[in-house]
């Protein structure tokens, strides 16, 4: 890892948003998904619950605070409302129109050829395959199952139970819309001072001073990583760039599983770790181009259901995990190479015919796509 010269003393400073090291994080990030699930997935639990706690929720939190930077970075760079809604589109929903239809009509018929269950029976009714797709193409997933299944599995009635979190992502980025067209993200006191506000929920809720239900507590949590992400890219020219604060995070995020909710401390931990990483690995090897860490979230689940249907036997957690990554990795690539580059491509050609048609116009001035990161979220 390349480490920041002395003059890079803030992360603003450091880091880079066309060379740095958040694409490897968010692949290590997708595959403890995998690992992650390998264990209630084959009957397993960790009982130990603070280390339950911080390994059950450090990746969907760790991917908040990586929108939140981002989808800000993206905004600030051209507060364009209507370019803003079609890259948020084209980036999230393409991928997962196309793994709903790989679940419902390859995984699901697929599993059950295999296992000896009649096929049929995914094509009739209310949970059919057909209405798998259609009622949850807004990504807010009305149901998981497919006609009841997967069954006979240690967590039966749902083929991917990966994506509940794409809904408070597509809210959060449709939030930071909101404050982006009031202007209120020019102001970071605000963006501050709504990430304390939610902090302070959590700690309520996690003294148990107020009980907002399970649903509402998990739209505070995210909205508090996704905030926690948009402070860090505010306050960029004043955070520190510093290997001591990385080591300090670095050891905060497990002791903070000794909480009543880790997020108390690992909330700010987590995300300057998460970022001071990105900053000093701008090696080549870390800067990776081809981006399959949506994929692994997207397959990673359904086709562990898949194996196991398939009747494969309760193995070790950490050898389902190798076996379901390598089987998963093929369905990341095709959604790389086939759905999400050329949707991200796509979005590049609509942009520049954009900026063309805006310097046709002599008060316009166009954006600079030169800006545009790689590591766009």
């Amino acid at each position: 890892m390349a480490t920041a010269s002395p003059q890079q003393r803030t992360l603003g400073a450091a880091f880079d948003g066309r060379h740095n090291g958040l694409s490897t994080v968010r692949l290590v990030f997708a595959s403890s998904v995998i690992l992650w699930h390998s264990f209630p997935l084959t009957g397993h639990e960790i009982g130990y619950e603070p280390l339950r706690q911080v390994v059950g929720n450090f990746r969907a939190d760790g991917f908040f605070a990586i929108s939140g930077f981002l989808i800000l970075a993206s905004w600030e760079r051209r507060p364009d409302v209507r370019g803003y809604l079609r890259a948020r589109v084209l980036r999230i929903m393409p991928a997962f129109w196309f793994n709903l239809v790989v679940v419902a009509l390859v995984l699901a018929p697929l599993a059950l050829v295999v296992s000896g269950q009649p096929v049929g029976q995914l094509f009739h009714g209310p949970h059919s395959s057909w209405h798998y797709i259609a009622s949850n193409l807004t990504a807010v997933m009305a149901f998981f199952d497919i006609s009841g299944t997967p069954t006979g599995v240690p967590y039966p009635g749902a083929w991917n139970g990966s994506v509940w979190t794409l809904k408070w992502e597509l809210a959060a980025y449709a939030a930071l819309l909101l404050l982006g067209v009031l202007r209120l993200t020019r102001r970071r006191w605000v963006l501050l001072a709504l990430a304390v506000a939610c902090w302070l929920v959590v700690l309520v809720s996690a003294v148990d001073l107020v009980h907002p239900g399970s649903y509402r507590l998990g739209a505070i949590r995210f909205a508090l990583m996704f905030l926690t992400g948009t402070c860090l890219y505010a306050f960029r020219d004043v955070v520190p760039m510093s290997g001591r604060l990385a080591t300090l995070s670095a050891v905060c995020i497990p002791l903070a599983g000794f909480l009543p909710d880790y997020r108390l401390v690992a909330a700010p931990a987590l995300a300057y770790l998460i970022f001071w990483l990105g900053a000093v690995a701008r090696h080549p090897r870390w800067t990776r181009r081809t981006d399959l860490s949506y994929g692994l979230f997207l397959f990673g689940f359904p086709v562990q259901q898949t194996l196991l249907v398939m009747g494969w036997p309760a193995l070790d957690p950490a050898v389902f995990f190798l076996v379901s990554w390598l089987a998963t990795v093929p369905f990341a690539l095709f959604s790389w190479f086939v759905v999400e580059r050329p949707a991200m491509d796509l979005k590049r050609r609509l942009d520049r015919r954009h900026a063309a048609r805006r310097t046709r116009r002599p008060s316009a001035q166009a954006p600079d796509a030169s800006t545009e990161p790689v590591a766009s979220a």
